[in-house]
């Protein structure tokens, strides 16, 4: 979820980028991990015969702000509708949000 509705990390206004080798493993790893969240890239770069992919690093949820938080938990319950998950009332989201 963090992937598709989560938020870059900008230093200084700028997203924070990891160029990982682009091989299945690379993507499986990245996709797997649980202490960082990156999001993959269309970009792709060539060096020496090896090619690398771009993937943005992503901030944990922890650090959101209402709104941020307030994206990421339309999101989750957008799709758990989606599927047919039963979701919280209104009023429950209203006071999850706060």
């Amino acid at each position: 979820m963090l992937r598709r509705y989560g938020q870059p990390e900008r230093v200084n206004g700028d997203l924070v980028y990891v160029m990982l080798p682009d091989t299945e493993e690379a993507a499986a790893k990245a996709n797997e991990a649980e202490t960082y969240h990156l999001k993959l890239t269309s970009f792709t770069k060539e060096k020496n015969g090896t090619v690398t992919r771009a993937w943005v690093l992503l901030r944990g949820s922890h650090d959101y702000n209402t709104k941020e938080f307030s994206r990421l938990l339309d999101g989750v319950i957008s799709e758990c509708r989606e599927c047919g998950i039963d979701v919280l009332t209104a009023r429950e989201k209203e006071l999850l949000k706060k």
